[in-house]
């Protein structure tokens, strides 16, 4: 379907604005005081002092700053081939909170259900806050309807470069849509190939809804405690016929949270876009000498990225524990107390010298099924080609906490029944299940528990995680004074002969 342009016109926005809508893993959302800022975006005609328009024979795009400390150009049609470029410009006088924007405004009406895919290649110069792409949908009286932006993931440096994309169901109530280019304090920024395409029908909430229950009906852990035929009729009588996707997410959380694993959680289209692209960690991996001749590796939770970013993190821990091993004749301490969860193998490929090839655990579906063993080097096959000590005999302590989640358990779950092992520590968080990712019909996606951990023994978890020695909480900084009761124990257990 052909996009037809019309001209649009900006109005004052100040500062950095609504992120794209958050990953529900259960740490806390991050939400941003300024989302009202794009929201006031209308038609009426912005003081010439601030606003001017780029004119294209195509369309004309609008370029503000309220601060008036912002120029730039726009040309081509977003909705052809060839796209559209943008540029803007911040002055040295732009300061912190200010913003310059590009944008354009078009008729929602033709394109009412449909799926949008706004995307660009992003350069910025001395920016580092950077750059974001940003599309809104607006009903009558210039209500909000539908809003998404890449600020969780900016294109941000002294150069940087790289493609961004966001997606939009737009409502069947939206009049027009909005859509452009922010660069956030100053620098420069460039969007090249920007382009608007119609993906076609939206799913709708129905759509998601069938979906989603059928693979909860078949995969769920605790699909047995649902009474499917009394809760499958009462919660599709709350699906208003038409709606969109969105709509079924709150009522698929009700459900979720009637299954009681604690651990399901549903990711809405963008968010789950934004966990397959960059690489995340809690904090950069720690592997260094403690005095005894002890070496500490700390792991964080990783995910997101790539084969090669998996790679890379996985590669980094074990090049540095080869470099330290020679010195750590004492033994190893393996500190999974921020391990708060995230993509299990590059973690446990990380940590392959001192657990070993072969099977370190694995996952039942339920009671009396067979194990399907964790073997990380069928999934990170690279792993078994690194240069790598064999340190499977080495005396390792585990340290764990009530922040060791998830995949951050399964690891700790992975030295569980290993020789001269011990852990230290609190309780885990609990979550040592395993969750299955499941591609939504929108583009979201359901991470449905189905099945719990079990060590390389068969003992099965489920829950939380014991430690061998329970020792109470301290700072757990990694450093060996009485602030961290828990690697003080650990360094007293590797230098006894137990």
């Amino acid at each position: 379907m052909r996009l037809h342009l019309m001209i649009a016109m900006a109005c004052a926005m100040g500062c950095v604005f609504a992120p794209a809508e958050a990953a529900e893993s259960g740490a806390a959302k991050r939400v941003d005081s300024n989302r009202s800022d794009l929201n006031r975006l209308d038609s009426s005609k912005p003081d010439s002092a601030q606003a001017s328009q780029s004119r294209s024979a195509a369309t004309a795009w609008n370029i503000h700053s309220a601060s008036g400390n912002y120029q730039g150009q726009g040309e081509g049609d977003p909705t052809d081939a060839k796209g559209a470029s943008l540029r803007l410009i911040g002055s040295a006088q732009a300061k912190a909170g200010e913003s310059g924007v590009a944008s354009v405004r078009i008729d929602a009406a033709p394109l009412r259900g449909r799926r949008l895919r706004l995307s660009a290649r992003l350069t910025v110069d001395a920016a580092p806050k950077g750059a974001l792409l940003w599309i809104r949908a607006d009903g009558a009286d210039k209500k909000v309807l539908g809003f998404i932006n890449s600020q969780r993931d900016p294109v941000a440096g002294e150069h940087a470069s790289a493609a961004r994309e966001l997606l939009l169901d737009v409502p069947d109530a939206a009049e027009q849509l909005l859509f452009g280019l922010v660069l956030l304090e100053g620098g420069q920024a460039a969007a090249t190939e920007l382009r608007l395409v119609d993906e076609g029908r939206s799913a709708t909430a129905q759509d998601v809804f069938d979906f989603a229950i059928e693979a909860i009906k078949d995969r769920a852990l605790h699909r047995d405690r649902i009474d499917w035929g009394k809760t499958d009729v009462e919660l599709r009588a709350r699906l208003a016929a038409g709606s969109g996707a969105s709509a079924a997410y709150p009522v698929l959380r009700e459900l979720i949270g009637r299954l009681g694993d604690g651990h399901s959680f549903l990711m809405p289209p963008q968010a789950t876009r934004d966990r397959a692209g960059t690489a995340k960690k809690t904090f950069e991996p720690v592997v260094k000498p403690l005095a005894g001749a002890i070496g500490y590796v700390a792991v964080p939770g990783f995910s997101g990225g790539d084969d090669a970013g998996r790679d890379a993190f996985a590669r980094g821990i074990v090049e540095r524990i080869a470099v330290l091993a020679p010195s750590a004749s004492a033994g190893w301490i393996v500190d999974l107390r921020g391990n708060s969860g995230g993509t299990m193998w590059p973690m446990l490929a990380g940590l392959r010298p001192l657990l070993g090839a072969g099977a370190i655990g694995g996952n039942v579906s339920a009671p009396g099924q067979p194990m399907r063993r964790w073997r990380p080097e069928q999934l990170m096959p690279n792993a078994a080609t690194w240069p790598q000590p064999d340190l499977r005999a080495a005396k390792v302590a585990v340290l764990i906490g009530p922040r060791t989640s998830s995949s951050g358990e399964a690891v700790a779950i992975a030295f569980s029944g290993r020789a001269r092992t011990r852990s230290f520590g609190q309780p885990s968080d609990g979550r040592s299940t395993s969750n299955e990712t499941i591609a939504l019909p929108d583009g979201g996606a359901l991470l449905l528990t189905t099945a719990v951990f079990a060590d390389r023994s068969g003992k099965l978890f489920g829950g939380r995680i014991e430690p061998d020695v329970a020792v109470p909480a301290g700072d757990g900084d990694g450093n060996s004074d009485a602030s961290d009761p828990a690697l003080a124990a650990a360094q007293v257990w590797l230098a006894s002969d137990e």
